[in-house]
């Protein structure tokens, strides 16, 4: 048997309360939307005020953040932006909407999604877990700056245990993607950052800790992938432990 599969994907795996929680919001999201091409989620938004759809901010809007982001934002790992809000660069509602309908396929079809679903040691099925891919690039270079060049993007992976690239040509979200998925693969081997998830029904943001403390390594052998709901960059990295590793994803 090869290792196990660990995919991150780059979206709020769930809506702040009162929405359903999953998997009963990803199986709403679908039926609602099932007629909607490239698993668009137009139709679950259409006529609700909670979400802010265009224009200017509405003077009612409140843009409620779920308990991983505000997790986030307090251990100074990014500012990630509330699942409600639909319009803008940094939004991430729209592929929230995308991504549900993904995971309500995926999840029956067998894959696991953590921290929703039990997962054991002996578990073999492919894991999806909650990406902020910002979260991992602080981590290697100490802010938000964007990876452009060779030299910059291979000591971001050796920040992050993993081989340089070798890479000279490159975008900013393949760059983002061979980050995220080194970042990923090492922060799976810490079991303190599995257990901050559990029992949270909003979900949670993978690599995001519940609390202060050390992290104790786990030597299970992880196949990592960082990947979006709605568009796939596929470069090639060479990690150093445990195994070959390919990066996908959008920021």
């Amino acid at each position: 048997r090869g290792p196990r599969l660990l995919v991150g994907i780059d979206m709020a795996f769930a809506l702040p309360a009162p929405f359903e929680a999953p998997p009963q919001l990803w199986a709403g999201i679908e039926a609602r939307c099932a007629q909607d091409a490239d698993l668009a989620g137009h139709r679950y938004v259409e006529g609700d005020p909670r979400f802010w759809r265009s224009g200017r901010q509405p003077a009612d809007w409140i843009g409620h953040q779920r308990p991983a982001e505000l997790a986030c934002i307090a251990q100074g790992l990014g500012h990630p932006q509330t699942p409600l809000k639909l319009i803008g660069p940094k939004q991430v509602g729209l592929g929230t909407l995308a991504g549900a309908r993904l995971l309500h396929r995926l999840h029956s079809q067998n894959w696991a999604v953590w921290p929703f679903d039990e997962l054991s040691r002996h578990d073999r099925r492919p894991v999806c877990v909650e990406i902020y891919p910002r979260l991992f690039i602080r981590q290697a270079a100490g802010g938000n700056a964007k990876l452009r060049s060779a030299p910059a993007l291979d000591a971001a992976l050796r920040a992050l245990d993993s081989e340089p690239a070798g890479l000279m040509h490159f975008d900013d979200h393949e760059a983002d993607a061979i980050v995220a998925a080194a970042g990923l693969r090492r922060a799976a081997r810490h079991q303190a950052l599995w257990r901050a998830g559990v029992g949270q029904e909003r979900g949670w943001i993978f690599g995001v800790a519940a609390a202060a403390g050390a992290l104790r390594a786990e030597q299970t052998p992880v196949q990592t992938m960082a990947a979006t709901a709605i568009e796939v960059a596929t470069p090639a990295m060479k990690p150093q432990k445990p195994q070959t590793t390919r990066g996908r994803t959008r920021r």
